[in-house]
């Protein structure tokens, strides 16, 4: 799925969202990596004690890899984060998709 689709998808998702369910990013990183784990994907959490604007987390499964930055709803990067997207995707090639949803069917069709 290409950024395009995925932020098509995201935003149709989110229209349909109760604004009254605001889950605790921690929430929504526990879901999104459930879902990837059944599917098959492997999962790693990404910490480095110099920089704290690495991705909160690294997927990987038959030679794919791309990365999710968890936000709570509303929520937006930092711009030590943004910076950091970019330089992954400048010199790995890798996606890194912000996600603020708890959202499983949108969470499967990532994972598929």
């Amino acid at each position: 799925m290409d950024e395009a689709q995925f932020d098509a998808k995201r935003e149709k998702f989110l229209s349909q969202i109760d604004l009254q369910n605001d889950p605790l990013e921690k929430k929504i990183e526990e879901a999104w990596n459930k879902i990837a784990k059944k599917q098959g994907w492997v999962v790693r959490k990404m910490k480095n004690r110099d920089e704290n604007s690495d991705p909160d987390r690294m997927y990987m499964r038959n030679g794919e890899m791309f990365f999710i930055e968890f936000k709570r709803r509303g929520k937006v990067q930092t711009d030590a984060q943004k910076l950091k997207a970019r330089e992954i995707m400048e010199k790995g090639g890798f996606k890194v998709y912000v996600i603020d949803v708890v959202d499983k069917p949108l969470a499967e069709l990532m994972f598929l």
